[in-house]
């Protein structure tokens, strides 16, 4: 559709000159049909980045081949000189150019690759034999800077994976969670996406805060996974809604939804299966936990119930249909769960034997399976009775995948496992047909 706007607004010029239609008339079209926003020209930031990063690798390698024969007066110069010539350059085309600052991306890209390289660099001349995940920190620092000096979005991107690889080593490698990760990345990495209103960032650092946060939960405890990731992927879609169409960074709101409703659908496919359910979600012993862990285990739904509460008052002084559009009723669901599983932690602790443990795990993933059914319902129907595509389609898939999830693994009779086939497939077929009424009944109202 874009395209076919621009061609409109290409042609107009010649159609006046042409005398084919007046001034007037043209900027009555321009009004009708605007072009809109223009994005900024991403193919450009992208090339820049990765010669970037691959030119930095280059210098790096050859550093390496010559390292030995080097005196260290002449690697240290050659270190600071290259940071020193990347960054020049990077300042002289921002002053020459500053209608063109994407090109000065590459400079200081590359001077921030040569920082990261120079950490090392520097260790290896003075035999430095330090805890090796600080020089990704180090690193992340000077991205971090560089990202809110310029300000610059590719910088912010590599401060975001450099504080996610500095996370992750310290967890996986090392068995030292770091909780102060998360906060890092919400404190000096979200707030530069939001005032850039970049929604590359956005969909970068706000993942990234859940997998630090999740990976540290897990390293506490396995089974604080599923609860863990359901709530904070709840908040996020509960700020998806809040900031519908609102504030100074009203596209920010779909990104938000898609980074909460993947992960949340996701885990709550999987706490559908009685197994994983039982394994992940029996958490005992609350009276002995830390405070840590019991922080981890309470915060993210008390935080996602918090911020639910907050969409129920925003949502309260719109209109009714305002509210059907913004906040569907199967939106609601997403609460129900986190207060379903938050109850579940403390009623895995009231079962005494095994016998009510396996009867409880039955009972929670009957539970989680009839929400995630209204989930998909709710997605598949609203998308119908709008003659919305991408609805319609999620919610068919989890249709789908939850009838073949738990009429192939349940039931061993062929007749109930094609019964319930039958069923989804009618369900599929109507949904198919509603859409289609949709979309032909919008086509047809006139203009």
């Amino acid at each position: 559709m874009r395209d076919h706007v621009r061609w409109l607004h290409g042609e107009m010029d010649d159609w006046v000159a042409r005398r084919l239609i007046t001034a007037d008339e043209a900027k009555t079209l321009r009004d009708a049909y605007p072009l809109g926003e223009r994005g900024k020209p991403w193919g450009p930031v992208v090339f820049l980045g990765l010669g970037a990063a691959i030119v930095g690798l280059g210098i790096i390698l050859l550093f390496a081949y010559n390292w030995q024969a080097m005196p260290k007066v002449a690697k240290l110069g050659t270190i600071f000189a290259a940071l020193a010539a990347a960054h020049g350059a990077g300042v002289a085309l921002l002053l020459r150019r500053p209608e063109r600052r994407l090109l000065a991306e590459g400079p200081f890209l590359l001077g921030t690759m040569l920082f990261g390289a120079g950490i090392w660099l520097v260790a290896q001349v003075y035999h430095i034999d330090e805890h090796f995940p600080n020089g990704i920190l180090l690193w992340a620092a000077g991205a971090v800077a560089m990202a809110w000096a310029i300000p610059s979005v590719p910088q912010g991107l590599l401060a975001c994976a450099l504080l996610v690889s500095w996370a992750a080593t310290e967890t996986l490698q090392f068995d030292r969670p770091i909780h102060l990760a998360a906060p890092l990345i919400g404190v000096l990495v979200l707030p530069l996406a939001v005032t850039r209103r970049s929604r590359v960032l956005l969909a970068a650092s706000v993942p990234s805060l859940l997998f630090i946060t999740v990976l540290n939960a897990a390293a506490l405890s396995e089974r604080f996974i599923a609860s863990t990731l359901i709530a904070l992927a709840g908040t996020v879609i509960a700020v998806s809604v809040l900031t519908q169409e609102r504030g100074r960074f009203p596209k920010a709101s779909p990104v938000l939804a898609a980074c909460g409703w993947i992960p949340y659908l996701l885990m709550l496919f999987l706490i559908t299966f009685r197994e994983i359910a039982g394994d992940a979600l029996r958490v005992v012993g609350l009276v002995d936990r830390s405070a840590l862990e019991l922080t981890y285990l309470f915060a993210p739904p008390v935080l996602c119930l918090a911020a639910w509460g907050l969409v129920a008052a925003q949502i309260s002084r719109w209109s009714a249909a305002e509210r059907r559009r913004a906040c569907p009723w199967d939106y609601w669901l997403v609460p129900l769960t986190t207060g379903l599983l938050l109850l579940v932690q403390f009623s895995w602790n009231l079962l005494r034997n095994e016998q009510n443990v396996w009867q409880g795990a039955w009972l929670i993933a009957g539970a989680v399976n009839g929400i995630f059914l209204a989930q998909a319902a709710g997605l598949l129907v609203r998308g119908a009775r709008e003659g919305r595509l991408l609805p319609t389609t999620v919610g068919a898939l989890l249709l789908c995948a939850l009838a073949i999830a738990r009429f192939v693994d349940l039931f061993e009779s062929l007749v109930a496992r094609g019964v319930a086939f039958v069923v989804v497939g009618a369900a599929l077929l109507a949904a198919g047909v509603l859409h289609h009424k949709a979309r032909k009944s919008r086509r047809e109202v006139p203009p």
